[in-house]
């Protein structure tokens, strides 16, 4: 069921709230009555939707990661580079969001689980590689894999995504199968 019109500007609203507030200082030090006060609403609208402000991100990690898995569960799975450049563009398209989730402010892990995602489902397409190399340092090669990327794109979000994603996604790919040929 799709949600009210008002229901969803009130949820942007806190949303936006919070997106400010993460900027000037950590999560945990923001205060309900802060965000009700930016966000022009009270505290039992706020709490229509959340039951506090660690349910409303929880709520917001849980929506960006269902955009990952959708992006995965539309794309090919034998091409890493077309699903690293549509997750890429979903970044830019919520720049400010993917901003403040990977701000040292926000405290949030989301963008390593996200890519934990698409390399899970890029398996199949890495599982060849990725047996031929000693049983011991398969999971390494994953763990390295995975965070390496995560790091890349803090870096690219960090720096306002100025550059094309397909230009990441080419650098990305590049060092996935250099660290598999290895």
């Amino acid at each position: 069921m799709a949600e009210d019109a008002r229901v969803r500007y009130t949820k942007m609203m806190i949303q936006n709230s919070f997106m400010q507030l993460v900027k000037e200082k950590p999560f945990g030090k923001i205060k309900l009555k802060e965000v009700c006060a930016l966000a022009g609403i009270n505290h039992s609208t706020f709490y229509r939707y959340y039951k506090d402000i660690y349910d409303w991100k929880e709520q917001i990690e849980a929506s960006c990661l269902e955009r990952t898995t959708s992006i995965v569960n539309r794309s090919d799975a034998t091409n890493i580079r077309d699903l690293l450049v549509e997750q890429l563009y979903d970044f830019q398209s919520s720049k400010e969001l993917y901003a403040m989730l990977v701000s040292e402010n926000f405290g949030s892990n989301v963008i390593l689980q996200a890519y934990a995602i698409c390399l899970e489902h890029a398996e199949s397409v890495l599982k060849d590689t990725i047996s031929s190399n000693p049983q011991g340092t398969k999971k390494w090669d994953c763990y390295y894999m995975i965070c390496g990327t995560a790091g890349i794109l803090e870096c690219w979000v960090r720096d306002g995504m100025t550059e094309p994603p397909e230009v990441v996604a080419d650098y990305i790919v590049k060092h996935i199968y250099a660290v598999l040929s290895f």
